[in-house]
Formats: C-alpha cells, structure tokens, sequence
C-alpha cells in the first residue's frame, strides 16, 4: 500500500445504517436508494483520499457530510484504516456512535 493510500473499514453498525437509509429512500422514490448509494461511494472515495482534510467534530471522531442527502459518515483514522463507526442523519444525536463497538 502507498504511503498515501487509505483502505476502509464499514463496521457492521455503520453497514446497518447503510442499508437503512437505503431502503428507506428507495421505499420513498423508486431510484431514490440509488442515488444515496452513488453519494455514498462518492464519500468514500474522497475519504480514501483525503481523510485528514475533514474536520474532528469531537474526541477523534470525524464527521464527512454526504451530499445531496442529511448523513454525516461517522469515522477515525488508524494508521492507514478509515474506520467507518456510523452513518447517521443529521438529526441524529452524534454522541450515538460512542455506544457502539469499534
């Protein structure tokens, strides 16, 4: 792997959350789910990128904004690891992901 290089990790909360919204968008407008899903990706790849240009929200967590839709991509940098903790909506309480494993 590339000094530069970042490889992912969903955690299984964070892969819940996924499939959660994606379904619920989906329910609400046939395509809508999809169009989450292609945002998403989108994130992802910026993260595997440029993960330290976003900003600590609080502790070490960072919180990436998808666009087009109210999630924030929940996650902490380890060595060369983005580990994704959570998906959530932005009316979601924040301090949630602490609840859950790593």
């Amino acid at each position: 792997m590339d000094q530069n290089e970042f490889a992912i990790f969903l955690s299984s909360d964070a892969r819940q959350d996924f499939l959660n919204a994606f379904y619920w968008y989906e329910m609400q407008i046939e395509g809508l789910g999809v169009s989450f899903e292609k945002y998403f990706e989108s994130a992802l790849e910026y993260l595997l990128k440029n993960p330290f240009s976003v900003q600590i929200r609080y502790d070490e967590i960072r919180v990436y904004f998808i666009k087009r839709f109210p999630y924030g991509i929940h996650f902490f940098v380890e060595e060369q690891t983005v580990k994704i903790l959570a998906i959530f909506h932005t009316i979601q309480d924040p301090y949630k992901w602490s609840e859950r494993n790593t």
